[in-house]
């Protein structure tokens, strides 16, 4: 039985060998047509994804309610944010400023830019999120300094300023424990431009906002990734990178430094 099953089994590979060689143009023709119609099938749809988070089904509970604060809070998730330091808290306010502007241009790369500090409602609504004591003891340095604050709103300027102390210290120097602080706010810059340097004077600090300095500013950027190459952040990378390097030249002397933090940027290094 066996042996019969054997026999009939080789006489059938033969007999396709011998048909396979008589007609061997045909059938290389027919195979380079089937693969040709199985390359074209696999490019338009097969290939890779190579975003983690749809590794899990997203009919799964919890996948679903991931998705929603996704799509709710795009700001918050797979995002890279840009921390800018300055011991001048304006110039890193600029910084950011012109770097979200410069990010805006490239929508085919970044679907948001979102600068925290700079949104109406904070600038509205800023002073709530200070603790009570830094917020009474600026409402006590602002109301010591009004009277400077209405002058210079006529004219601001560095001149300006220097005449309103000097005006205080030389026809009221009871008031010189008021305007200290401002005068030590003014030492280093002054020290600055006798060197032959130049240092910026920050407004904030001098209305006795020091911790301000320490706070940097934030860049929420939420880029476009694509999820059909092996790194589907790099090119909203690189263009926020070279952008950043822009920025640096255009202004070296500038006190700023900008680095590049967030999920998306953890996992591209990764």
């Amino acid at each position: 039985m066996g042996t019969t099953r054997n026999d009939w089994i080789s006489r059938l590979l033969g007999a396709w060998v011998t048909r396979v060689l008589r007609h061997r143009r045909l059938v290389i023709a027919g195979f380079l047509i089937v693969a040709g119609l199985g390359l074209a099938y696999a490019r338009s749809h097969l290939g890779i994804n190579t975003d983690t988070s749809d590794m899990m089904s997203a009919a799964l509970p919890w996948r679903q309610h991931y998705i929603a604060y996704q799509e709710g809070f795009p700001a918050r998730d797979r995002n890279l944010i840009v921390v800018v330091d300055s011991p001048v808290p304006e110039a890193a306010a600029a910084f950011a400023a012109a770097l979200a502007e410069r990010l805006e241009a490239h929508p085919e790369l970044y679907r948001s830019v979102f600068l925290p500090a700079q949104h109406p409602f904070f600038e509205r609504h800023g002073l709530l999120y200070l603790e009570p004591p830094a917020l009474e003891a600026l409402s006590d340095r602002l109301t010591a300094v009004q009277p400077l604050l209405g002058q210079l709103q006529q004219s601001l300027g560095g001149s300006t300023l220097i005449e309103l102390l000097n005006e205080v210290l030389v026809r009221e120097p009871a008031r010189a424990v008021e305007v200290e602080p401002v005068l030590r706010a003014l030492e280093a810059p002054f020290q600055a431009a006798a060197e032959g340097r130049r240092e910026a004077l920050s407004w904030q600090i001098l209305l006795g906002q020091e911790r301000l300095a320490s706070e940097p500013a934030l860049v929420l950027i939420e880029p476009i990734p694509d999820s059909t190459r092996a790194l589907p952040a790099a090119t909203a990378i690189e263009q926020l990178r070279a952008e950043l390097a822009a920025l640096t030249m255009a202004d070296p002397a500038a006190p700023v430094r900008a680095r590049v933090t967030g999920i998306v940027a953890m996992e591209h290094e990764e």
